[in-house]
């Protein structure tokens, strides 16, 4: 014969149990495409940067680096 407190404990964990494992399932379901590559994009598609562009680029930035801290100093 099993007491009722043993019975409540053991409901009580097998609750737990179902808690802790049902975001598990969630996470698995099939529902998201999301991480699935696309096999019908091929590379041609994305713009290409070409050299003039990226020296054109560089050359803008500014030659000395930022400081944060300028006005603590």
């Amino acid at each position: 014969m099993v007491t009722a407190t043993v019975r409540k404990s053991v409901f009580a964990a097998g609750i737990a149990f179902a808690l802790m494992t049902s975001g598990a399932s969630a996470e698995t379901a099939g529902g998201g495409h999301k991480h699935h590559g696309d096999t019908a994009k091929s590379d041609t598609q994305k713009p290409k940067a070409d050299e003039k562009t990226y020296v054109q680029a560089i050359g803008s930035l500014p030659d000395k680096s930022y400081d944060p801290w300028h006005t603590l100093r």
